[in-house]
């Protein structure tokens, strides 16, 4: 039996060697249908394998990007909570400064809220404070989050806000006291809603779900909050019990995951990404090239045309989506490289920060302590040199001038050791220069020495008992440096320079003999011993720095170092 008679036979055509049309016509027939089945197959295989790797790469895509947003801020908690303002409001200090703090970074780090909770889980201070929804003075106890960071771990948690009632993602790290004992947790809220809007605007299909199955982040409103199964009792009492998605949350609506869904676990998170790519669109394509073969034989070689430009429509396109999916991932890398050069140079920036604080802080619990056991030796020493009369002998003058040694060290070493802030007002430069001459007017002549005094200074902000403190240590310094020089003189100017004041200390002894970083750490001198205590700079440095001013170091023109004070207007 041949083609032609089994065609005819099943097609139910007589077979007559008188109807030669019949017979072709049959052949045709069958051949057309051949023809457009194996199209139909063809392209049907071709376009799914194309939208499968598509979907594929998309599905990896948006993985991806839910992992570089959840990295992005994962370090901010744990170098957070390693602050020491945190610790010392953990520990009861006001929090004022603190939430000044953490809104500044919250600004800059773009996340939702950044705020500290003792031990109860009652919010101390936050970056909202003060505004509409703030989270002072709310308890979170009841957040897992909480619970995990006071148990010493790191707390991750996505839920609804119990207060803003906005949905975020919380990273928690336990603040310890210096015993290392946990006295609060630390906590960031990210805003994961910009992903959604973006895949909300391209249309794609995309649900990701958490541990319990439940639709935590999607581009379809209907989708959010929504279980791919109905939740036991346990699971729903423990929802309820940590308000993880607020009343809004239908979980009592199951959505089971669509078909033709595709699903990828997330690295680091009990979460799976889906992705249902557009359906329909490989079957409709491959019914135009059949409905196209099935025109008749007669348009055959029309038919191939139609498939190869198919096929290479196909290709073209595979590569474009290559191609773009390259360009994305090119500029995803290339924003991530420049976030991450920026999270580390600010990170270098706030540890030497963190380590300067905490230099400063260890000094301040040492000056204080030193303070108050050298107090009462000293003043009882120089009792017992005037009850008996050895202060009126050349050995106790001697004493009694290493007292006075002893006690101006105690009193420059106070200054560390208080935590009252600086009296803020309008202070007369002049003054404070005046003052400072005053005060060093013998050491001037003493030295046979020049102090240049400007003729008028600008009025700046800040307090005048610390300001005298500032100049008295500069220009004292800059007189020490004169000893052994040639020509004496110390040379005081200060202008009006844009939104500061500037105030420039200069001598012509022989100049800083380090780096200026050096010379402002406490204790450094360059004096013989017993004749300096090197806190003066350390002091001067700080107290600056209190006023919201820089304090900075360069060669003078007289040949000596000069010291330059930026200092706040009035």
């Amino acid at each position: 039996m041949d083609a032609v008679t089994w065609i005819a036979m099943e097609l139910r055509l007589p077979l007559s060697a008188d109807r030669p049309a019949l017979r072709l016509g049959a052949l045709a027939l069958g051949a057309t249908v051949l023809a457009a089945a194996l199209a139909f197959a063809v392209t049907l295989t071709l376009l799914a394998r194309i939208e499968g790797a598509r979907a594929a790469g998309r599905l990896a895509l948006y993985a991806s990007g839910i992992e570089a947003e959840l990295g992005r801020v994962a370090h901010l908690p744990h170098v957070l909570a390693d602050d020491p303002l945190v610790g010392a409001v953990a520990a009861g200090a006001p929090p004022g400064p603190l939430d000044a703090k953490l809104a500044g970074i919250a600004a800059r780090a773009g996340v939702d809220a950044i705020y500290l909770m003792d031990r109860s889980g009652l919010t101390l201070a936050a970056s909202n404070a003060g505004g509409p929804g703030s989270f002072v003075g709310q308890s979170y106890a009841f957040r897992p989050y909480v619970g995990d960071a006071l148990r010493g771990g790191t707390g991750t948690f996505f839920g609804v806000g119990a207060t803003t009632r906005r949905p975020g993602h919380f990273i928690a790290e336990p603040v310890r006291d210096a015993a290392g004992d946990v006295a609060g947790v630390l906590a960031v809220k990210l805003d994961l809603s910009r992903l959604e809007r973006d895949w909300a605007r391209a249309d794609e299909a995309v649900r990701v779900l958490n541990a319990d199955g439940i639709t935590v982040l999607t581009s379809r409103d209907d989708w959010r909050y929504r279980p791919v199964a109905a939740l036991d009792d346990a699971t729903l009492a423990r929802l309820a019990a940590t308000r993880q998605f607020g009343a809004a949350a239908a979980l009592s609506d199951p959505l089971p995951v669509p078909a033709g869904m595709l699903m990828q676990p997330l690295d680091g998170m009990p979460w799976t990404v889906g992705y249902r790519p557009a359906t329909g669109r490989a079957a409709l394509w491959a019914f135009a090239v059949a409905g196209a073969v099935a025109l008749g034989m007669a348009l055959a070689s029309f038919a191939w045309a139609g498939r190869r430009a198919i096929r290479a429509t196909a290709d073209l396109r595979r590569v474009e989506a290559k191609e773009v999916a390259l360009r994305r991932m090119n500029r995803r890398l290339t924003r991530e490289v420049a976030d991450r050069q920026a999270a580390e140079a600010q990170l270098s920036r706030a540890q030497a920060e963190l380590l300067r604080a905490g230099r400063l802080a260890v000094l301040g619990r040492v000056a204080a302590s030193v303070c108050h056991e050298l107090g009462q030796p000293i003043a009882a020493m120089r009792n017992y040199l005037h009850a008996d009369g050895t202060a009126t002998t050349e050995t106790g003058r001697r004493i009694d001038d290493l007292l006075d040694r002893l006690d101006g060290i105690a009193r420059q070493l106070r200054f560390f050791a208080r935590a009252e802030p600086p009296a803020m007002r309008a202070v007369p430069l002049d003054d404070v220069l005046r003052y400072a001459a005053d005060v060093l007017a013998g050491e001037v002549e003493r030295l046979d020495a020049v102090l240049r005094l400007p003729d008028a200074a600008p009025t700046v902000r800040g307090d005048a008992g610390r300001l005298e403190q500032v100049a008295v240590n500069l220009i004292r310094n800059a007189l020490d440096a004169l000893e052994g020089a040639e020509n004496r003189i110390v040379r005081v100017t200060a202008a009006r320079d844009g939104d500061a004041v500037v105030l420039t200390i200069a001598d012509s002894g022989p100049g800083l003999p380090v780096p200026f970083d050096a010379a402002v750490e406490p204790f450094f001198t360059t004096r013989a011993s017993g004749e300096g205590t090197g806190l003066g700079l350390a002091i001067a440095a700080e107290i600056v720095r209190e006023h919201g001013g820089t304090m900075t170091a360069r060669t003078s023109d007289l040949g000596g170092a000069a010291f330059v004070l930026r200092l706040p207007p009035a």
